[in-house]
């Protein structure tokens, strides 16, 4: 949290790890954590996610078209702004969100960003908005090849701390022959989700 709560760089953070393992959790509770503070004047939230889960179908397309520049310049617009010049050129959008994101820190959240090539159109045109504003984005893949982004990944869970949180969700649950499962039995557990219970 200090990098985002920080007034200089790094300007874009980004927290990574394999799907389902808490990403965007995460980027939930920084933000519940710095919105008490005036460090940012505002935020907004923008997936990219694809996909989504649907219990008749299980995982299916949403039908949206993946993150570009335009569709980001429109929703970040829609979020922060009373009066969004929506129907403007491109060029015009975008001058005016990079005003609002120079003027004043803004805290920018954007979820899923999961393609190679949702990075190259991104990475660049976060660079340009950011400063003083913060991007934190959630990613399957590492940023690590970009310098100026500081990367945080999201890895699997030691056995034993595996071992106490399922016994404790177990506990919780009352799933008395779980909670009173030995390590040896809840070692397969940790085999099949590979340290993400």
């Amino acid at each position: 949290m200090d990098v985002l709560q920080a007034a200089d760089r790094p300007w874009l953070t980004a927290i990574d790890g394999i799907g389902g393992i808490g990403k965007t959790t995460l980027a939930t509770l920084l933000v519940h954590e710095l919105l008490p503070s005036d460090r940012f004047v505002n935020m907004a939230w923008v997936s990219a996610k694809q996909e989504e889960f649907q219990p008749a179908v299980g995982i299916a397309d949403t039908g949206r078209p993946a993150l570009d520049v335009e569709a980001l310049t429109n929703a970040l617009l829609e979020q922060l702004m009373a009066r969004p010049p929506l129907t403007a050129a491109l060029p015009e959008k975008q001058a005016a969100l990079t005003s609002l994101l120079k003027a004043q820190p803004h805290l920018i959240v954007v979820d899923n960003l999961e393609t190679v090539a949702d990075y190259q159109a991104l990475i660049p045109f976060l660079r340009q908005l950011a400063n003083p504003s913060k991007f934190l984005i959630t990613t399957r893949l590492t940023l690590q090849a970009y310098s100026d982004i500081f990367c945080y990944s999201l890895t699997e869970l030691p056995a034993d701390e595996v071992h106490a949180f399922i016994r404790y969700e177990a506990a919780g649950r009352n799933i008395q022959r779980l909670a009173g499962a030995t390590d040896a039995q809840l070692q397969n557990i940790y085999e099949v989700v590979g340290g993400n219970p």
